[in-house]
Formats: structure tokens, sequence, C-alpha cells
């Protein structure tokens, strides 16, 4: 599996989640455009999302999780995902929305607050290993009771 990272987090996170996802292809650069071609091959694309254009994702052929750190998801090119069957949202949803009840999307919500990258991977991991063994363990989750 080959995961792309747009955000160049510091060198030991890097090498955690390395170790920690053995079978995992990790590439890390410093925005979209120093990731070159190698980001239309991946299966999974970190990113704080205000980078990615509609291009990027008409050019890529794996892409099937994008998760965005960021409030970048208002700049997120949602048709051109919608047209390549990676699905993204912004939020808030509406109640009687699809995404609600599909087992393999995951709703999350964009807070307003300062994200710091060692708790973002944090984040990461465990939903990634959560991703991989196909469980509904993740964490951050929506509460749907709640609506957000």
């Amino acid at each position: 599996m080959k995961i792309v990272s747009s955000i160049l987090p510091p060198e030991n996170l890097r090498e955690e989640v390395q170790k920690e996802f053995l079978q995992a292809d990790f590439k890390f650069f410093r925005g979209i455009k120093s990731a070159g071609e190698s980001l239309y091959d991946a299966e999974i694309l970190i990113t704080y999302g205000e980078d990615l254009t509609e291009d990027h994702i008409h050019k890529s052929k794996r892409l099937k999780w994008n998760t965005v750190m960021s409030a970048g998801m208002d700049e997120m090119p949602f048709k051109a995902c919608k047209q390549k069957g990676i699905l993204l949202r912004n939020e808030p949803l509406p109640k009687g929305h699809p995404f609600w009840k599909m087992e393999n999307v995951t709703v999350m919500p964009q807070l307003s607050s300062v994200t710091k990258i060692p708790r973002s991977f944090e984040i990461f991991k465990h939903n990634l290993h959560t991703y991989i063994k196909n469980n509904k363990d993740y964490i951050n989750v929506i509460d749907l009771e709640r609506g957000y």
C-alpha cells in the first residue's frame, strides 16, 4: 500500500509511522508540488488539502482515502473527487445524507483549533490500523446524535 504525505512531519514521526506499518510504502514531501508523480500512484494521501487540485485527482490512479489534516477542506476539488469515486464532503452534512449510513465512509468534523502534527499522526496511525483491518474502531468519529 502506497501512502503519500504532502506534510513533512519531524523525522522521528516519519520513522515511527514507517516502523509501525512495515507493509506500507510511505513517501513524505513538503507540499503537493514536491510529491510530483508519486502522488498519482498513492492509495492514501495525507495533505493539508488546500494544495490539492482537480488535476491531481484526475491523474490519481489508485487513491481511495484522503486524510485532510486542516481546514483545507474548504479548497478541496469535490467535483473531481466525486467523479473518481473518492468520497469527500465538507461539513455540515444534512441529516439524511447517505454518507451517515455508508460503511466505507468515515465522517470527521472540521475543528477550528491548532492542530499539532504529532497528535494528528497518532490519530492517523490508529485509523490506518483500523482501515487495514477493515475494523470499525476509528477514533475522532462523528456522534450522530449530536451531529458533529
